[in-house]
C-alpha cells in the first residue's frame, strides 16, 4: 500500500515537471545526473585517482606520459593514447589528432584545422580525424 502510494507521489511530481519544462528539460536533467556519475580512473604505481568525467577538459599524450587535465588541476599516468580513447569514446571523447582527446560537449567551435574548447584551448585538427570530430560536433548541437 505505500509502495503505490510512493509511486503514484512520484508520477504526480513527474507529470508536474514534464508539463512545466517539457520531456526535453527532463532528457537534459537525466543525461547530466548520468555525467556527474561517471568516473575517469587515473592509475599509477603509487596511486588510484577517481576523477569526474566532466571536470577533464582535455587529455594529451607525450611519449608514453598522459596528462589529463581538468578543472581541479592536472593528473599524470603512463599509456597510449589508443588505450585511453577506447575506454573514453563511449563516454563523449573524440580524438582530434595523434596527441589530443576532447569531451566532444566541450567544443564550442571548428575554426579552420583547430578545434576550441570551452576553456579557450585550441587543438589543431588533423585530416584523418576532422570527418569524425565534425560529426560529432554537429551531432551534439542538434541536442
Amino acid at each position: 500500500m505505500k509502495k503505490n502510494f510512493l509511486e503514484k507521489k512520484l508520477l504526480v511530481k513527474l507529470q508536474i515537471f514534464i508539463e512545466k519544462y517539457g520531456t526535453d528539460a527532463l532528457l537534459i536533467a537525466l543525461k547530466n545526473y548520468e555525467d556527474s556519475h561517471l568516473f575517469y580512473t587515473c592509475k599509477t604505481k603509487s596511486s588510484t585517482k577517481q576523477i569526474p568525467i566532466y571536470s577533464i577538459n582535455y587529455i594529451e599524450i607525450f611519449g608514453h606520459k598522459i596528462i589529463i587535465h581538468t578543472t581541479n588541476g592536472d593528473y599524470s599516468k603512463y599509456g597510449t593514447l589508443k588505450n585511453e580513447y577506447s575506454l573514453l569514446k563511449e563516454m563523449g571523447f573524440i580524438k582530434c589528432n595523434q596527441s589530443f582527446l576532447i569531451p566532444v560537449d566541450k567544443i564550442t567551435e571548428i575554426k579552420g584545422n583547430n578545434v576550441v574548447i570551452t576553456t579557450g584551448n585550441s587543438f589543431p585538427l588533423s585530416r584523418s580525424c576532422a570527418p569524425g570530430v565534425i560529426q560529432a560536433y554537429a551531432k551534439n548541437n542538434l541536442k
